[in-house]
């Protein structure tokens, strides 16, 4: 988690600090104004001083919103309520008038983090689904092109291709069976595809089908096998 201030605040945020960030394992980022990288892909937290409120406007605490941070707005001296240059309940998570005590603060940035990290597992969750939809179109349109392809090569090739467009890899290869149910059962190496290393010379050859390969292991156990950093 990460909870973003104002560089230069003159709220004194360090006891609390000490107690949530103890409690929480909280990233601390102190900025001088908004920019790339402030709201990334872990909960996150705005803490909106007067000052900061100031320099960003409705419309930049807004867009901090919608990028995915909650944001806790802290009153002016003088103010009890959420100020009216302030965006609605719905863009602010929480407001704590200059007078309030460390607990109140503390209450108030824990909730934050709390919805800060249901909207990212939300977000998060939209994500997969859609990329589920997406991918059940793309199957059932690869398996009517495969139907209705005659042409053994420009088929295998195919395969490879939308394979790799599922998976989203880089590179991949085909692997053919021949003899199989005979004594000795091989891997024939057909096709070989890869972004990074195009234009590199590829030759068809076969191996056994047995332990001493990756591809020998993966084809006769039915079995992934992946191998980090290869």
């Amino acid at each position: 988690m990460k909870l973003v201030l104002l560089h230069g605040s003159a709220w004194d945020y360090s006891p609390v600090m000490e107690v949530i960030g103890a409690a929480l394992a909280i990233e601390r980022k102190v900025i001088s104004q908004m920019g790339p990288g402030v709201v990334d892909d872990r909960p996150t937290v705005l803490v909106l001083d007067p000052t900061l409120r100031r320099q960003l406007g409705p419309a930049g605490v807004r867009a901090a919103a919608d990028a995915g941070a909650s944001v806790v707005a802290i009153g002016d001296s003088g103010e009890l309520d959420v100020p009216s240059d302030l965006p609605g309940a719905d863009i602010i998570s929480a407001f704590v008038p200059a007078v309030s005590g460390n607990r109140q603060l503390f209450v108030a940035l824990r909730a934050a983090f709390r919805e800060a990290a249901g909207r990212l597992e939300a977000a998060r969750a939209r994500g997969e689904e859609a990329q589920r939809s997406r991918e059940i179109t793309e199957l059932t349109r690869i398996g009517i092109a495969l139907s209705t392809e005659r042409n053994y090569d420009v088929l295998l090739e195919m395969i490879l291709t939308q394979a790799r467009q599922i998976t989203q890899s880089d590179g991949g290869s085909l692997y053919l069976v021949e003899g199989r149910g005979t004594p000795a059962p091989r891997l024939r190496f057909k096709l070989a595809q890869s972004e990074t290393l195009q234009g590199t010379g590829f030759v068809e050859f076969t191996m056994p089908l047995d332990h001493a390969s990756i591809a020998g292991y993966v084809c006769s156990t039915g079995e992934p096998l992946t191998i980090d950093d290869v």
